[in-house]
């Protein structure tokens, strides 16, 4: 949450690099949409 002096950092799995890659890039997109308030993600 921006301007709070932290984050909120959330550890995605799966079985290769690229489907977490994939998901962590859907789950931002939605998280975007739908949450505008938190700014924009960052994957990492």
């Amino acid at each position: 949450m921006r301007g709070q002096g932290g984050g909120l950092e959330i550890a995605l799995t799966g079985d290769t690099y690229e489907n977490i890659f994939l998901a962590a890039q859907n789950f931002s997109r939605q998280l975007e949409e739908k949450l505008p308030e938190l700014g924009r993600p960052r994957i990492s």
